[in-house]
């Protein structure tokens, strides 16, 4: 006699969903949060990470449809509230993204992604010397983001500042020379 295994329970398929998400599989985590919404219709991680899974396939519209069901259930929560800044930023409404990294920052003055996607924004809108502060933010925080530094030696390049903008540049391309010893290194 053969047995059918059990259905899984929401939150395996949830961490599994999560775990294909981490590992960029975006079709097969949303075929799995949309197992987890048919069982639990209301489970804000699932549509939250549904959304963020949407947003990691171009489909802004889809995605930002998700966020917004998510803050009607609850209006802070953070994941959410981050993946709404990036899908509007997406869709080119860049004071609004603006506004949801701030909500973001206001809960988490340290949240990473949020300080460098926040200056990413401001730089949409040329305001170039507003963003570079929050590209420094990001790496009080983070003091090897390479990418802050970068975007920082840009915005700074935009503002006409070359020798500022050039120095921020070589630290960028110090620390990824770092990090490639570090990889190899580590074998």
């Amino acid at each position: 006699m053969k047995f059918k295994n059990p259905p899984k329970e929401s939150s395996e398929l949830i961490y599994e969903a999560i775990s294909l998400f981490k590992k960029n599989k975006f079709k097969n985590a949303l075929s799995i949060f949309d197992k987890v919404l048919k069982i639990n219709p209301s489970s804000v991680i699932a549509l939250s990470h549904k959304a963020a899974t949407l947003y990691e396939l171009a489909r802004f519209d889809e995605a930002l449809k998700f966020c917004d069901q998510v803050l009607q259930k609850d209006p802070q929560y953070l994941h959410t509230l981050f993946y709404k800044g990036l899908v509007l930023g997406k869709m080119g409404e860049h004071e609004k993204a603006i506004g949801f990294f701030d909500k973001v920052l206001q809960t988490d003055r340290k949240h990473v992604l949020a300080l460098y996607n926040r200056g990413i924004q401001l730089c949409k809108i040329s305001k170039y010397e507003d963003a570079v502060k929050f590209f420094e933010k990001t790496l009080e925080v983070d003091p090897e983001n390479s990418n802050a530094m970068y975007e920082a030696g840009r915005a700074l390049a935009k503002l006409g500042k070359s020798k500022e903008s050039l120095l921020w540049l070589y630290e960028q391309l110090r620390q990824m020379k770092r990090n490639q010893c570090h990889i190899i290194t580590r074998g």
